[in-house]
């Protein structure tokens, strides 16, 4: 069993590393990028017998065992509802999320565009991305808001928190910004403590690598399969008071 997060947005670089390792394993974890060539290269893996679970991050059309991961759709909805209720019901929003290349972030601009479709004050003023990366993060989120001074809500879909809330603390504002980002990292609990981030979506994650690797043991040493295709665990809204 070999478990590879393959953290990047590289089809290449992720198709090597998949590449490297189809004859050492028997099982593999993999938090995949949504892309027909990663998707054919775990169904490669899965017609020579090898066990292939995704997690955190799901690959369309492809012949996984199956995902452990949150429900990003749902996701990106409970985000859109609780801006309504911090905010209210008019909102000038910033996005910033990882890659369009990854199918839970597309999830989650998906479910709360679709929650938005219930709040006619809502609007999305730009959707950038930072790849994940903090200094991109950081880089990108500041020029964002000085070009949208009116902005008075940010949604971080994914990784690079931490940059993005440094962007905040950098750029002069006369209005207030609610910041909703995901996971309860010890970066993104000094940012709520500071007051900067408001909320987070926490995801459990020790529970998604749990999971998975129950799943790969019980198909090793059990010869039992997985009874879902998809092994959902629920998105949970922390405050700084209750993580």
């Amino acid at each position: 069993v070999l478990w590879r997060s393959m953290k990047g947005y590289n089809v290449a670089t992720q198709l090597a590393l998949i590449a490297e390792m189809k004859d050492k394993i028997n099982a593999l974890i993999i938090s995949p990028i949504n892309d027909p060539v990663i998707a054919a290269a775990i169904d490669e893996l899965v017609a020579e017998g090898i066990f292939v679970i995704t997690v955190n991050n799901d690959v369309e059309n492809c012949h996984r065992h199956a995902y452990v991961g949150s429900d990003y759709f749902n996701g990106g909805e409970t985000v859109c509802a609780l801006f309504e209720l911090l905010i209210g019901p008019k909102a000038s929003v910033g996005i910033v999320m990882g890659s369009h290349h990854i199918l839970g972030h597309e999830s989650r601009l998906e479910g709360f565009k679709e929650r938005m479709k219930r709040l006619p004050g809502f609007k999305v003023l730009d959707v950038i991305e930072n790849d994940d990366d903090e200094f991109c993060s950081y880089e990108r989120t500041r020029e964002l808001l000085q070009r949208f001074p009116e902005m008075n809500a940010l949604f971080i879909i994914a990784g690079g928190v931490y940059g993005a809330c440094r962007a905040v603390q950098a750029t002069k504002r006369s209005k207030p910004l609610t910041v909703v980002a995901f996971d309860s990292v010890p970066s993104t609990v000094e940012m709520m403590k500071k007051g900067v981030l408001q909320a987070v979506i926490y995801q459990h994650p020790y529970r998604q690598g749990h999971q998975a690797m129950e799943l790969v043991f019980e198909y090793l040493v059990n010869g039992i399969k997985p009874q879902h295709e998809n092994y959902i665990l629920k998105n949970e809204i922390k405050l700084l008071e209750n993580l």
